[in-house]
């Protein structure tokens, strides 16, 4: 399951470029075929309010639309039990944003003890794959708050540096992940975004797993934009969503559970 980021979209994000021969959820569909569903997880995640004022805002009818963090983990937690996610094996595939959101869905479904149907999305995770994602924030969200005029969404809020609800999540993930064997990747941007910054830094994005099964942040030299756009199948985030996808179909990867 592709989950996207702030400002993101469940197709574009993905792509290096215009159509399927470039996307990079169609290219592990041809590689696994039946092997693997693959989805890809649409919400609006607006950067700022300005798009939802007509004058700014396009004909997207979500322009400029956020929810906080909790209040998206259970909507979205609804939409895949809705599609029947969590009845096999699960592995997402997280741009920025989108990788917070998937760890406060798997918290939302590990407190789901007396709804099945809602504890199975988390029982049946084996893996995450993080791209470019702020686990403690970035510091961009906070000049986002501090120049008024920008009008920053709840999504963008959500992302300040540090902030106390994502030490939360990122304390619950790093002792939940290894104890329940999810198999944990990540991957951080090496080059500045539009050449000015650094999006998020590698002390941000490394989930602080711990253990056999995980491995440390490795760094690409992609910006916070491109990092989720493989421009080949030689890319080294989509050589490792595929190393990743074959660990969980060999059984390799140690079944849910406590350790």
């Amino acid at each position: 399951v592709f989950v996207h980021g702030l400002g993101g979209d469940p197709i574009a994000t993905w792509r290096s470029g215009t159509d399927e021969n470039t996307s990079w959820p169609h290219w592990l569909a041809l590689q696994f075929g039946t092997l693997i569903g693959v989805w890809s997880l649409g919400y609006a995640a607006a950067p700022s309010k300005w798009q939802s004022i007509p004058f700014f805002g396009g004909k997207d009818p979500d322009a400029g639309a956020a929810m906080s963090l909790p209040r998206r983990a259970e909507n979205a937690l609804d939409r895949l039990v809705g599609a029947g996610i969590g009845q096999r094996p699960v592995c997402f595939i997280t741009h920025s944003l989108g990788g917070l959101l998937v760890i406060s869905i798997l918290r939302r479904s590990a407190d789901s003890q007396f709804a099945p149907e809602r504890l199975q999305v988390v029982e049946q995770c084996r893996g995450v794959l993080f791209l470019a994602t702020p686990h403690h924030g970035s510091r961009l969200a906070d000049l986002a708050g501090a120049i008024k005029v920008y009008l920053p969404s709840v999504s963008t809020l959500d992302l300040k540096d540090n902030d106390d609800h994502l030490m939360d999540l990122y304390e619950w993930y790093r002792s939940y992940a290894p104890s329940h064997h999810i198999l944990t990747r990540s991957y951080y941007e090496n080059k500045e975004t539009k050449g000015v910054v650094i999006v998020v830094p590698r002390s941000s994005a490394d989930p602080g797993v711990a253990g056999d099964t995980a491995r440390g942040p490795t760094p690409l030299d992609r910006d916070h934009l491109e990092i989720s756009k493989p421009r080949n199948r030689q890319d080294q985030a989509y050589i490792g969503s595929t190393q990743l996808i074959r660990l969980i179909l060999s059984g390799e990867a140690p079944e849910s559970g406590p350790g």
